[in-house]
């Protein structure tokens, strides 16, 4: 489970990083905007297990992971992954 950023950056890094930032966790409604993580209280409500969403990172311009070869776009294979914005 996951936002279209976390999708991105698994597909790019052939799964190897499950992440996304807050800014993009917060949309979800799941996540404590207080404290930058995933809501229990949330995710009892829905019942969602915390061990199915993406590790969330409080800064937008962290690293994600890096592009792994053999996923299709070898030219960008081993560049970092260290930007994810949403709605910005």
């Amino acid at each position: 489970m996951g936002t279209i950023d976390t999708w991105l950056i698994a597909r790019l890094t052939n799964l190897k990083s499950f992440m996304t930032d807050s800014s993009n966790a917060s949309r979800t409604m799941l996540m404590d905007i207080e404290k930058l993580q995933w809501s229990d209280k949330m995710l009892s409500e829905f019942q969602i297990e915390k061990r199915w969403l993406a590790d969330i990172s409080k800064s937008s311009s962290a690293l994600f992971g890096t592009i792994e070869p053999g996923i299709g776009i070898d030219s960008l294979a081993s560049v970092p992954i260290t930007g994810v914005l949403g709605d910005q």
